[in-house]
């Protein structure tokens, strides 16, 4: 992360600094900040320092003085202890960094999760207010429905009586109608023999 290469190019800044051209070995490098103890008077470390095993240089320069050695040997431990306690601080802060960083991870999740668990319920809700809608205006339609059916009923009810009293009126205009015939064949019957007796009377009164 940003803050994790800010804080390396911080510490490698420093050790430019504290540090001359020569590399030391840092593997070993213990978690708690190192101690360093140095005697005032000299300024040199007094840990004792073998020149042959650790510096293949001392081979080739065996005339240094005894001032010479102590002044490599305090040079490579502070180079050593200033290694140490860069690194140490380093970890240090990295841990820090990644720490913060899973904090802010964990933060950052709880919140998703948070903001997911009221859009679920949000939904929930809403989905709940759909169906009771539904469920009422299915209830409504129902009644709707229910209605229309009583009225269909209704209806074919009347209709049916209608249609019957259509029937029996259909009867008695044919009843009706036949009887209009039979008057008519009467009148006619009527008016021809009504006919024929005044031919009759004409011609007895003509006889006269």
């Amino acid at each position: 992360c940003r803050e994790g290469q800010n804080i390396i190019n911080k510490l490698l800044a420093d050790i430019s600094r504290n540090r001359g051209p020569a590399k030391c070995n840092t593997s070993e490098v213990n978690e708690e900040a190192p101690s360093f103890k140095t005697n005032n008077n000299t300024k040199h470390v007094t840990k004792s320092y073998d020149l042959q095993s650790k510096s293949p240089a001392a081979e080739e320069k065996p005339f240094k003085s005894q001032e010479d050695y102590y002044e490599e040997s305090y040079y490579h431990e502070n180079e050593a202890n200033t290694s140490r306690l860069l690194k140490w601080k380093l970890n240090s802060s990295l841990d820090n960094s990644l720490q913060n960083e899973v904090t802010f991870l964990k933060d950052e999740l709880a919140n998703l999760e948070m903001k997911k668990s009221q859009e679920i319920l949000t939904l929930s809700e809403r989905t709940e207010r759909q169906i009771s809608t539904l469920q009422k205006k299915l209830s409504t339609t129902t009644k709707e429905k229910d209605l229309i059916q009583e009225e269909n009923e209704q209806l074919k009810e009347s209709l049916s009586k209608k249609e019957h009293l259509c029937l029996q009126l259909q009867e008695i205009l044919n009843e009706k109608s036949q009887q209009i015939v039979r008057m008519q064949h009467q009148e006619t019957e009527n008016r021809s023999n009504l006919n024929t007796e005044v031919k009759n009377l004409r011609s007895k009164k003509s006889q006269l």
